[in-house]
């Protein structure tokens, strides 16, 4: 069974966890990060899973034009899908990953699964910086790793 793995990651933190699960897996899957890199015809893969992180309350454009342009085949596919966002509480969090995908796909979708966050502040805009301080507390390289959602993730599509 091929697997790919496509991603946004603007400053590094959803490339690490991929590249985790990627150490983690015994099979050969190909990783592209749609912010730097395109992404080849799907239909030589069974595995498909996606995922990025909440910026400015949404995930990366780059990432929401693939989806939607591609939603009929990945709805013919065995999907996965994860999401790096800055929340914690529950109801929150359901919310980002709401937005971020389409029902459809989420629906589909064989396993959905919040990683985490991680606040890297030195990488951020004077702005950004200050309303994550406010709003967050959040303080430089701020991170929580859902081990857990991770370990299920890995467990559900890479096994």
């Amino acid at each position: 069974m091929e697997s790919i793995m496509i991603y946004a990651s603007n400053d590094g933190t959803v490339e690490n966890i991929v590249r985790r699960l990627l150490m983690k897996s015994k099979e050969e899957i190909l990783s592209i990060n749609v912010l730097k890199e395109e992404v080849p015809n799907l239909d030589d893969y069974d595995n498909v899973m996606i995922g990025g992180s909440i910026y400015h309350g949404k995930i990366q454009k780059q990432l929401t034009k693939f989806i939607h342009g591609h939603l009929q085949i990945l709805l013919t596919k065995r999907v996965g899908l994860f999401l790096y966002a800055g929340e914690t509480e529950k109801e929150k969090v359901a919310a980002a990953f709401d937005q971020a995908f389409p029902e459809v796909l989420r629906n589909h979708s064989v396993c959905n699964e919040i990683f985490g966050y991680s606040y890297q502040l030195h990488d951020m805009n004077l702005f950004e910086k200050m309303f994550l301080k406010r709003a967050k507390g959040a303080t430089d390289h701020d991170t929580w790793l859902n081990e857990t959602g991770i370990e299920h993730f890995f467990k559900t599509m890479l096994i």
